[in-house]
């Protein structure tokens, strides 16, 4: 597997998943749930948990891939 292509695929996706569904659910989970035509049921509480979870994650992948720790790639 070429490594720098693993770099940027972690540092993008990280990048994708800190702003879209991280931040998205975290600030906006109403209109996010909605443009995705799924139901809350008023329980916002648990979209901006996993809102909270994705960005985690996704500042995982970006480490990660900025720092090139090439234990985590595969």
């Amino acid at each position: 597997m070429n490594l720098k292509s693993a770099k940027t695929s972690l540092i993008v996706f990280g990048l994708y998943l800190m702003i879209v569904p991280g931040l998205g659910l975290m600030i906006v989970p109403e209109l996010m749930l909605d443009l995705f035509g799924l139901s809350h049921g008023g329980m916002l509480w648990m979209a901006r948990m996993i809102g909270l979870l994705a960005f985690i994650i996704g500042a995982v992948d970006y480490l990660v891939g900025k720092y090139q720790f090439k234990e985590f790639y595969k």
